[in-house]
């Protein structure tokens, strides 16, 4: 949570509302993709008004050529932490996880070469080792391609994210619903709706 910290400290020492320009750029990675878990974890008050740029890297299935290098590097810097020697990364192991699904993305990868190196003993990373180490928490199965923590649906994902903005909007109007319904391009009458549909005065 240290960028929430960091951007905490801007926000009491730059009013949001400044019209001035401060000479501050704030640059974070995630391997969270899905914008209701970002908001979740940095707050959606702090992803709205600093959200400028998005930089999205393909997922690891869409770069297999990336897989072996990414790999070996896991598996040195597991090497150097327990001061052995690499073991070696049969085809085999690349060839079967080119084609899988990993839960959180990299973090998913990294988990599960851990395991598969510790559970080598110092021989070659093969795709025999899957079998013996625990996968439930870094592969995803076909038939499971929505975490349990994120929306189960594009629709409730649309709900979710319209429901942050809003509330956002609602909130930085110091709850004026004049000015949200003109910042947004809505009717006062569909503002009405939509925090009534959202609870959002009740819970803002």
């Amino acid at each position: 949570m240290v960028l929430s910290e960091m951007l905490s400290i801007l926000e009491k020492r730059i009013s949001r509302y400044s019209s001035k320009k401060a000479p501050i750029s704030v640059i974070s990675t995630s391997t969270l993709q899905s914008v209701p878990n970002l908001k979740a974890t940095y707050g959606s008050e702090f992803f709205f008004h600093y959200w400028g740029m998005k930089i999205e890297l393909p997922e690891i299935r869409d770069r297999k050529e990336d897989l072996p290098l990414i790999i070996e590097d896991i598996v040195k810097d597991l090497s150097a932490k327990q001061k052995i020697p690499a073991p070696d990364i049969d085809n085999s192991l690349l060839e079967h996880l080119s084609n899988a699904v990993f839960v959180r993305e990299f973090e998913g990868l990294e988990t599960l070469i851990q395991r598969l190196f510790n559970a080598s003993s110092g021989a070659a990373l093969t795709s025999d080792l899957i079998e013996q180490v625990e996968t439930g928490d870094s592969l995803l199965r076909e038939e499971h391609l929505i975490f349990p923590s994120e929306p189960s649906s594009q629709k409730e994902a649309r709900e979710q994210s319209e429901r942050e903005f809003i509330k956002t909007v609602y909130n930085r109007s110091g709850q004026n619903k004049t000015k949200t319904a003109a910042a947004l391009g809505i009717s006062a009458r569909q503002l009405y709706n939509m925090l009534k549909k959202y609870h959002i005065e009740n819970h803002s």
